[in-house]
């Protein structure tokens, strides 16, 4: 990844910042922990990288999960689905909201992972599907979380506030255009999540980039990497 498309990533992915999805369960079970709060500086060698952003800690009270005898797992698949279209901004708000909806009552854990899934199709040149893989077990919780969650009957929804090209990403492109794949955007999307629980609830602001390939390289737009850094 000499390009300058490589060190776009490089330096995202230098500065690990974790994605929460979970945050009320995450915060209880040490899910997050220090990583989420934890950034590794961009190589010195990566004019383009991101700047990092990091996300506050949340400490929300929430109240302790119930005892007793557990439920069935869930099994149903995620009832969001993502549109099928060639507008970037579109697309990335679409698959964000996904991130960030769920419903622990109804849901699959692995259904929602197999939701994202589906969505990723990186470049194969400078990134690969198990980086893409890897991305998205990033923003998915643990079965275990998971499970968690669901005896808390959590759920999410989430409201999209802004789609936009980060600055980072119109920079390197002005200067090294030529080296990006055909149809490729970077696209941060901004938000709230409302999230909810047996006994309690909350909204948190939450942000994600996402680099996306549309046409011609995808006859839709579709996940090529899902940065650890926000880009602004």
């Amino acid at each position: 990844m000499s390009t300058a498309r490589g060190r776009f990533v490089l330096g995202a992915v230098a500065a690990f910042l974790v994605l929460v999805v979970v945050v009320v369960v995450a915060v209880m079970s040490g899910w997050i922990g220090s990583r989420a709060v934890t950034h590794a500086a961009p190589p010195p060698s990566s004019p383009t990288s991101a700047p990092a952003t990091p996300t506050p800690a949340l400490s929300p009270t929430v109240s302790p999960a119930p005892t007793g005898t557990a439920k069935a797992a869930p099994s149903a698949a995620p009832t969001l689905k993502v549109p099928r279209t060639n507008d970037a901004d579109a697309y990335a708000s679409a698959v964000a909201t996904l991130a960030f909806t769920y419903d622990t009552t109804v849901e699959s854990r692995d259904a929602w992972r197999a939701a994202f899934m589906a969505e990723l199709a990186p470049d194969g040149h400078f990134d690969t599907l198990a980086q893409a893989q890897a991305d998205v077990d990033r923003v998915v919780p643990p079965s275990d979380t998971w499970a968690q969650m669901s005896r808390m009957r959590q759920r999410s929804t989430f409201t999209v506030t802004a789609a936009y090209t980060p600055q980072a990403a119109i920079d390197a492109r002005k200067q090294y255009g030529n080296q990006w794949p055909p149809g490729s955007s970077v696209v941060t999307v901004s938000g709230k999540q409302h999230l909810s629980w047996d006994g309690g609830k909350q909204d948190v602001d939450r942000v994600m980039t996402f680099e996306i390939l549309c046409q011609p390289s995808n006859p839709r737009c579709m996940v090529d990497r899902i940065t650890p850094q926000v880009a602004k």
